[in-house]
């Protein structure tokens, strides 16, 4: 999927490179977008409907810099949401999200006073020529025109919630569950073929506390064979 996302800016446009891609531990979707500046990469996290990446754990980490550090056999620092430009030394998500976890460059941050301060935060690009590990947080200026052996520079938009959900068995005796965005309206729907009949709601939807839905469909499932849709509105 390669698409281009409205961001204004005076400089190039930030697109989509790689995504929807999910993270099987967490079941959240990611993005990878084209070079470019910090604010930029979020304007297009927040109308792609995220934010860029909040990294909770060392595993998330992990998988972030595993996928998309070296996408397309290309070499990236990737723009995370953390930053520290409402005030400074005050490190904050970009969603709001509060986590202990971090992973800074031994010295970092830094706020260095070559580029007039530094105020956003990427995971280090392999073989920059500083010789630094790649996948460490570093502070830096945005856009990124000094210390250009970091380019090329590019976001990772995370959405807790599926662009297209999809309805997936859980549980025995079986419900059907999904994920959606908060606010999507969605249904269930069964028929017994597909070549007669019309579709029939499926209902007594509940939500857990991580935001999937499931409807139970064992009674509907115990008159035979059948089919289900997930309806979207």
């Amino acid at each position: 999927m390669v698409a281009v996302v409205g961001a204004t800016s005076a400089r190039a446009q930030v697109g989509v490179v790689a995504g929807p891609i999910v993270n099987p531990a967490n079941e959240h979707e990611y993005f990878l977008l084209s070079p470019g500046g910090w604010h930029e990469s979020e304007a297009v996290a927040i109308a792609l409907g995220g934010h860029l990446v909040t990294i909770d754990d060392a595993a998330e980490q992990a998988w972030v810099f595993d996928t998309f550090g070296a996408w397309g056999g290309i070499r990236r620092s990737l723009w995370i949401g953390l930053n520290d430009s409402a005030r400074e030394g005050e490190f904050v998500w970009a969603d709001g999200s509060l986590t202990g976890y971090s992973n800074w460059l031994p010295g970092q941050p830094d706020n260095s006073p070559v580029t007039n301060g530094e105020d956003y935060v990427h995971l280090l690009n392999t073989g920059n020529e500083y010789g630094h590990p790649g996948g460490f947080w570093n502070d830096l200026a945005s856009p990124n025109s000094v210390f250009t052996t970091f380019d090329p520079v590019c976001g990772v938009v995370e959405l807790p919630h599926p662009v297209r959900p999809t309805l997936q068995w859980v549980g025995n005796p079986p419900v059907l569950c999904w994920r959606a965005r908060p606010g999507a309206r969605c249904r269930v729907e069964y028929r017994a073929r597909l070549d007669a009949g019309g579709w029939s709601e499926c209902t007594g939807m509940t939500m857990d506390a991580s935001g999937r839905a499931c409807v139970e469909v064992t009674g509907v499932v115990g008159q035979g064979e059948g089919f289900f849709r997930l309806v979207v509105e």
